[in-house]
This record gives structure tokens, C-alpha cells and sequence, in this order.
């Protein structure tokens, strides 16, 4: 599903989608793709059914954390921060604690973009606390540095390339 509407395939995705759901898979990366695609063709209805079928399921946090993205590309950042931080809420609820820093970060890289770098060193603190992996690492020194922390970001880049030369 989700190369048919990386490839602007709409309608064989959402057909690919209800087959899927004929078959009783419910996966919440199905409903992500699906939720993709309602966001491409504008049907806000349909984003919000698919934020109620992963409602206090897995994956929940992934697609409030796409609502985030969505309310932030529409001007309301308030509502972004509303929604990033459930999807934080319910990363944790469900002790995916990589997800929780995930949502924290990206959240973040969002309040660069909207010029509010100040929050970003807190906030890559408290998700590098939440989980130190290197895809977290991935995400705060972008971060970091477009809020105008090139040294440490260039220490977690170097560390970084450090720890991927030392793995086989």
C-alpha cells in the first residue's frame, strides 16, 4: 500500500487497503499509509477515522504524531503540540520508549523549522534520557544544529560515525 501512494497511486492503495481489511489484517502501519493517503487527497474525515481505529492500540503514536505533522502544515501549531505530545503520552503509555523519544524528536525538528530553537536542546535532552540509540542520535543533531548547537551536534555526528565504523 504504502508504494502505491509514495508513487501517487491513490486509488490502487485505498483498494489494497480494503483487502487487507477483507483479509482481517489490522496492522497499525496499514492504517499509517492509509491515513497518508486521506491526507494527500485532502479528506480529513477519513484521517480522523483512522486516528479512532488505532485509538489506545499500537502504532497510536505514530499517527498522532502524523496529525501533528498535519496541524502544523496547516498553520496550528498549538494543536501540533497538543497532538505530539499524546503521541509522546502514548508511546509511553504502551512502554515504546524509542517511539516516545522518536515523537520527541521529530516534534522538535518541527519547532526548528517554526524558528523556536530554544525548546530544541531541552527537549533532545529529555528524549536522548528517554532512549540514547542512534536513531534517536539521527534526529537531535539536525535538530541541535539548525538550533544553532553546531558543537554539540557535530560531537554527536562524529560520535556517530565513530560507532558505525566500530560495527561489523
Amino acid at each position: 500500500m504504502a508504494y502505491y501512494w509514495h508513487a501517487g497511486r491513490f486509488e490502487e492503495a485505498k483498494r489494497t487497503y480494503q483487502e487487507a481489511l477483507a483479509r482481517k489484517e489490522d496492522r497499525w502501519t496499514l492504517h499509517a499509509s492509509r491515513f497518508a493517503v486521506a491526507f494527500l487527497e485532502g479528506d480529513t474525515t477519513e484521517m480522523d477515522h483512522q486516528l479512532s481505529l488505532v485509538a489506545g492500540k499500537p502504532g497510536e503514536g505514530a499517527l498522532l504524531s502524523a496529525q501533528g505533522d498535519v496541524e502544523a502544515f496547516s498553520g496550528h501549531l498549538a494543536k501540533a503540540r497538543e497532538f505530539s505530545q499524546r503521541a509522546i503520552e502514548s508511546a509511553q503509555h504502551a512502554e515504546a520508549t524509542e517511539d516516545a523519544a522518536t515523537n520527541q524528536m521529530k516534534a522538535s525538528l518541527r519547532e526548528v523549522e517554526f524558528g523556536n530553537g530554544s525548546l530544541v536542546h531541552n527537549e533532545a535532552a529529555s528524549a536522548l534520557t528517554r532512549s540514547s540509540t542512534t536513531s534517536i542520535h539521527i534526529l537531535a543533531a539536525p535538530a541541535l544544529a539548525r538550533a544553532g548547537d553546531s558543537d554539540r551536534a557535530q560531537k554527536m555526528c562524529d560520535d556517530l560515525q565513530k560507532k558505525t565504523r566500530s560495527t561489523p
